[in-house]
């Protein structure tokens, strides 16, 4: 049978399915024995320690450890038998267009996989790290993440399945950020995104440009945008704009300035430039939110 075309989406075109959610303690005597998924999986792993192996990669796993890979990826988790593994495993899909399908993970075994239950293959245009497996070591603070979503898929209470998609989305949201912001100088990094945002929302009536916010903090414009553009993604000239365009329709529902005090207030001189942005954002004139009052 023909594999399932590729779907390419954006991150924020995204509608996650939650399909199961497991918490169990791994049995050792089951160890080693190779699967493959026809849906996604996020693992967490909640204690213990052991090896799984993703494709070709094998990974050492202990508590705080997470690990992400989709359908029709060789796997295997090896488990010690004087340490057991417990687990969180998430099962899901990046849309919806399968909910239907309800075959029970875990997956089959080698010789009982059928590549026609595969749900979905997707590539995520603007988070492609989530287009390949990965591991992210020591992941403790999306553990309460996990935790509700286990409570929540035990309990089935009233429209249980919309939060549980509600909650993966945020937390595939939380993990991209993290994974995205690895590396030796991470933390600086974020930092200096965040001086940044602060120094923006401090400073909305003041001319707030690329090259002005690079020469307050000293670095060159194009490395301060590619930073910015990493941790936010939104180019620094947009985010000051959609900030200051933010504000003004703060102003508008809690003052009674007029759109060009308002204008002027953000550090717009072109009050035509400052309507059409604000149009752009909000789908409608400053004018008549202000004309409704």
């Amino acid at each position: 049978m023909p594999a399932a075309p590729v779907l390419h989406v954006s991150f924020s075109e995204i509608a996650p399915f939650v399909r199961y959610v497991q918490y169990i303690t791994l049995d050792p005597a089951i160890s080693g024995q190779y699967k493959k998924l026809y849906d996604h999986r996020l693992t967490y792993i909640c204690g213990g320690c052991g090896e799984i192996q993703i494709g070709d990669q094998a990974y050492p796993c202990q508590k705080g450890d997470l690990f992400y890979w989709g359908p029709d990826i060789l796997y295997a988790v090896h488990r010690k038998a004087e340490n057991p593994l417990t687990v969180i495993n998430i099962h899901f899909d990046f849309t919806q267009s399968h909910r239907q399908k309800k075959f029970m993970p875990p997956a089959s075994f080698l010789p009982h996989f059928q590549a026609e239950l595969i749900t979905e293959q997707v590539e995520l245009e603007d988070a492609p790290l989530f287009n390949k497996p990965f591991y992210l070591p020591a992941c403790f603070q999306l553990e309460r993440s996990f935790f509700l979503m286990v409570e929540e898929y035990r309990l089935q209470k009233l429209f249980s399945s919309p939060l549980l998609n509600g909650q993966l989305l945020s937390l595939l949201a939380s993990i991209y950020r993290h994974l995205a912001h690895q590396g030796d100088s991470a933390h600086r990094h974020r930092e200096l995104a965040d001086e940044i945002m602060d120094y923006i929302h401090s400073n909305l009536d003041k001319s707030l440009t690329n090259r002005s916010v690079a020469a307050r903090f000293s670095f060159h414009p194009n490395y301060l945008n590619r930073l910015f553009v990493r941790h936010t993604g939104t180019p620094l000239h947009r985010y000051i704009l959609n900030t200051k365009a933010d504000k003004a329709m703060e102003l508008l529902h809690s003052t009674a300035l007029s759109v060009t005090e308002i204008a002027r207030s953000l550090d717009f001189c072109d009050i035509s430039h400052f309507s059409k942005f604000f149009k752009e954002r909000y789908g409608v004139s400053p004018s008549s939110l202000r004309a409704e009052r």
